[in-house]
């Protein structure tokens, strides 16, 4: 009887050894990273920082994060963190993390990589692309590009995306309206006028002139005067107008600089450097637009 008393209680500690030995294998599940933005994000035009943001969801408590920004095959370590009870990543219950982390100096595609790792040693790693709006190219300028106005026996339509001009006469600009940005006329009221086909200035709804009323189609350029440097302009400047909204502008001088936008989307900066004043003169312009 105490040769099997004694087998049963080795048998129970065998038992209990086993049973703690399979507990101390069990392996949990790894902490759960998203980003708030998905995979990827493309930044805005001129926007050159932002913040990366998510959440973390562990199984254990964190014990570790490590942040890294990617570039290509070169990989920086720009943040780690072992406390979460405030900063870039923080927790009320050291299970749910929350996450921000600021990058600045976007100036190419990077990615920023999160890894976690939890007490448990288990470890999760998680990356979003950051991509930048490419900019286009700004073409040499168009310079002393010459503009009659309505009595002028100079073409008076700018294709803004060649330089061409063409005479409202014979129905020359006619033949090449899906080309044609911008017009020029001086009015009594308006005086020297850069003016999109659609204006109702140029196509009979609500000017002198009849221009453009049986064109097909009427471009939208749209226009504001502006603060650039013209001979200093670079093309992420001029990618970065925005809010356009005017079909013409009016009572132009010598060195006024204008920005526009064609109905095509391309953007455009010019400068007058020369005007004749009245209905049989004359406007010089210089024009830079995107490739």
């Amino acid at each position: 009887m105490k040769m099997n008393k004694l087998f049963l209680g080795l048998g129970v500690i065998s038992m209990a050894v086993l049973l703690n030995a399979c507990g101390d294998d069990t392996v949990g599940t790894a902490p759960d990273i998203t980003f708030d933005d998905g995979s990827e994000i493309t930044l805005g035009d001129g926007v050159s920082s932002m913040a990366v943001t998510g959440t973390i969801v562990a199984e254990e408590k964190l014990d570790e994060v490590t942040v890294f920004r990617v570039t290509g095959s070169d990989e920086t370590q720009i943040g780690n963190y072992t406390s979460f009870n405030a900063g870039a990543i923080t927790t009320t219950d050291d299970l749910n993390y929350n996450f921000r982390i600021d990058v600045a100096d976007i100036t190419e595609d990077i990615s920023i990589k999160i890894e976690a790792v939890d007490k448990e040693a288990q470890t999760a790693t998680k990356s979003i692309d950051i991509k930048v709006s490419a900019v286009p190219a700004l073409k040499p300028a168009f310079t002393a590009v010459i503009m009659g106005a309505q009595s002028s026996t100079l073409g008076s339509c700018l294709d803004a995306n060649t330089g061409l001009i063409y005479k409202i006469a014979a129905d020359e600009a006619k033949g090449h309206a899906a080309d044609i940005d911008i017009l020029y006329y001086y009015g009594s009221a308006n005086m020297a006028t850069l003016v999109a086909p659609n204006d109702g200035t140029v196509d009979g709804t609500s000017g002198d002139f009849t221009w453009t009323s049986s064109w097909s189609p009427k471009n939208a350029t749209k226009f504001a005067e502006s603060a650039l440097d013209f001979s200093a302009v670079t093309a992420s400047q001029v990618n970065a107008i925005t809010g356009l909204t005017a079909s013409k502008v009016t009572d132009l001088t010598v060195g006024e600089t204008v920005v526009f936008e064609t109905a095509a989307g391309k953007k455009g900066i010019l400068t007058v450097t020369a005007l004749t004043t009245g209905a049989t003169g004359q406007i010089t312009v210089s024009v830079k637009v995107q490739e």
